[in-house]
């Protein structure tokens, strides 16, 4: 169970503890609310921290309002004969009855088959690979049009004496100062933007994602700027200086 944030967990029948972006839309402990056709009112003891099923937030109760609140009326032989479609636990399990009718499952694999969840996150992350192919090439061509446009410097500065590989280290290193201060700033954006989102709209910072698609970003630039180096070694000195 989840750890609640306010008021205490379900004891009875009808008691519910909900996530907190389902009580960001007006709801607070002790209110009664309805789901559904289930007739009764359902009470709100607890709330806990922000968590969705897919998209929608969440709800916990006990199974014998669960069973009411899915199968209505019907009526079960006992506990035993009521439905469940999942037992999770944080413990190892040593022992299990009737093994062979059940699914083991970790975390991670039962929520690999969410309903829904796997579609979702192979669109998602497509978008984002094909974003990463994008601005390979936007940045190979803006470091290629920038290069282009210093023709004349880097032929000066041949004629000085300097050699190509000095002039690649430095565009080099000037792709590698763009793309940490263009994925610093975006990031910045990026965390003010969720400071105005909707609650109900699903978002989440993850860190270590966002610091692993920074570092393939700034590798991204400096891949882009290579791009340009080729161009540089065959400036010509004398007809970049308009010799």
């Amino acid at each position: 169970m989840p750890k609640l944030t306010q008021g205490e967990n379900f004891k009875n029948k009808n008691d519910i503890i909900i996530s907190q972006n389902l009580a960001d839309t007006g709801y607070q402990v002790g209110d009664k609310i309805n789901i559904g056709q289930y007739e009764e009112d359902l009470t709100i003891t607890g709330i806990f921290p922000e968590s969705y099923y897919t998209v929608s937030p969440v709800v916990y109760t006990d199974l014998e309002t669960w069973t009411s609140l899915k199968f209505g009326d019907q009526p079960f032989a006992s506990d035993e004969e009521k439905p469940i479609n999942a037992i999770a636990t944080e413990e190892k399990v040593t022992q299990v009855e009737n093994e062979e009718d059940l699914d083991l499952l970790t975390t991670p694999e039962l929520i690999e088959n969410i309903p829904g969840y796997s579609a979702q996150n192979l669109t998602l992350d497509a978008m984002i690979y094909f974003l990463f192919v994008t601005a390979t090439a936007v940045i190979g061509i803006f470091m290629y049009v920038i290069t282009l446009q210093k023709n004349a410097i880097f032929g000066v500065m041949k004629a000085q004496g300097i050699r190509n590989w000095f002039i690649a280290k430095s565009i080099i290193a000037q792709s590698f100062v763009i793309g940490i201060l263009g994925t610093g700033v975006a990031m910045i954006l990026a965390y003010l933007t969720s400071l105005v989102l909707p609650t109900a709209m699903p978002f989440a910072i993850i860190w270590s994602q966002w610091l692993l698609y920074s570092f393939v970003l700034v590798s991204v630039a400096i891949i882009g700027g290579l791009f340009s180096i080729r161009s540089v070694a065959k400036v010509d000195p004398i007809t970049a200086i308009g010799g």
